[in-house]
């Protein structure tokens, strides 16, 4: 990644503005991250429990 202007200066403006959000909020983004990701993971754990639970309850209707 080149540090001199490029021929597109927004490109330019728009990788400082991410480097600088991602330095300043790396930890925060790796926490919000790991939740979300649980969250997901908890997620999708309850319909598949709800599924083994009820069995073959959807094919007799």
């Amino acid at each position: 990644m080149k540090t001199e202007g490029s021929s597109d200066p927004l490109r330019d403006a728009v990788n400082l503005f991410m480097s600088y959000i991602s330095e300043t909020e790396a930890t925060a983004a790796a926490i919000r991250g790991s939740s979300i990701f649980m969250g997901i993971i908890n997620y999708l754990k309850h319909p598949i429990i709800e599924i083994k639970e009820k069995g073959t309850g959807f094919k007799s209707t």
